[in-house]
């Protein structure tokens, strides 16, 4: 079968950066010059829609969002550190936990007690999950300084929107005209 590239991330590694892309199989590759490896084999069951590099304090982490509803979390040199699996969250409950984007960044935790990692999950359901992870200061996973522990991920559902079944009904905010309307769906 055809392999499509899906997506691509430069990834700072020593005093070079190298390319990591995303394949429709699930694999990640690298391309370092005009020379294109496979850097992790199986990194996702299914296709790997989305990446995105977190640089902190000189340490580098690759984030990879698939449509096996997986968030991963590698080292620079493409070493798993940890994932979470938005289809094990059933407090969540969302419509469909496909990764299509990810996104983070650095930030203090709630009440300012320590670092945390901010990774907004956007879902082929229309969701928009928050993942909080605790660390970044002293050592982490794998005995890693400056690591964050996916482990100790906090979820938190941001957005639900429409997604599937018809919408049966739209209303205007009655005050606010700059505010979102509410929708009525049925499934």
């Amino acid at each position: 079968p055809a392999v499509s590239y899906m997506c691509a991330a430069s990834l700072p590694h020593g005093a070079e950066a190298k390319v990591i892309v995303g394949t429709s199989t699930g694999d990640l590759l690298t391309l370092e010059g005009p020379e294109l490896g496979v850097g992790v084999g199986g990194a996702h069951t299914l296709a790997i829609t989305s990446l995105c590099v977190h640089d902190g304090g000189g340490v580098a982490w690759l984030l990879s969002g698939g449509k096996d509803g997986f968030v991963r979390m590698w080292n620079p040199s493409l070493q798993l550190i940890g994932g979470v699996d938005l289809r094990a969250l059933p407090s969540l409950r969302l419509f469909s936990p496909q990764v299509f984007s990810v996104d983070c960044r650095a930030g203090k935790a709630a009440g300012g007690a320590g670092d945390a990692l901010f990774i907004l999950v956007g879902t082929q359901g229309g969701e928009v999950v928050e993942l909080v992870l605790p660390g970044g200061a002293g050592k982490g996973a794998g005995g890693k300084e400056g690591a964050f522990d996916m482990a100790k991920a906090s979820p938190h559902l941001l957005m639900s929107s429409h997604f599937k079944g018809e919408l049966w009904g739209l209303a205007p905010h009655p005050i606010g005209k700059h505010v979102m309307p509410c929708m009525i769906a049925l499934n």
